[in-house]
């Protein structure tokens, strides 16, 4: 499951709603027998289950449709659309590798492995221009930035530890 933090929320509602809407289902003329309200909260289980996997299929096929879009994005040199679209041709933003960097950030979190192409493809974009051999040279003119740095960091943890250990 993808998207844990929403699903408890659901949850905590679902539970707080049975809670107070336990009393509400009660008979009118009285308490409501133990196999009954064991029966009724049974169903409600089922039906958050049910509300739950349906939640979860659609925040999943979601997180799919995005990340092929962001896919389709990607340029021939690996790049992806940004800072230096309006700058004049091999001219280049110094965030330019850091935003590249998201969006690998992004394609891990979305599943993609340090073996798909686009992740190679764009890597090597980064790596080119941290290393001066295409475009920029952020490393020989010492131009590369904290944000530019934290987010390739953050890209190349994504990928090789996405279990988030130590």
């Amino acid at each position: 499951m993808r998207f844990a933090p929403c699903f408890t929320v659901l949850f905590a509602g679902c539970l707080a709603a049975v809670c107070l809407l336990g009393p509400a289902w009660a008979d009118e003329g009285g308490e409501v027998s133990p196999a009954e309200r064991k029966a009724r909260i049974a169903a409600a289980r089922r039906k958050l289950e049910a509300a739950r996997a349906d939640f979860d299929t659609r925040v999943n096929k979601a997180i799919e449709r995005g990340a092929a879009w962001l896919r389709k994005q990607q340029k021939k040199d690996g790049s992806f659309p940004g800072f230096s679209e309006d700058l004049p041709p091999n001219t280049y933003n110094i965030m330019e590798p850091g935003l590249n960097a998201l969006v690998v950030l992004t394609l891990a979190h979305c599943g993609a492995t340090a073996k798909d192409k686009n992740v190679i493809k764009t890597l090597n974009f980064c790596r080119s221009h941290y290393s001066g051999k295409t475009g920029l040279n952020l490393k020989g003119t010492g131009k590369l930035t904290i944000y530019v740095a934290a987010t390739l960091v953050l890209a190349l943890d994504a990928l090789y530890n996405p279990g988030g250990e130590k």
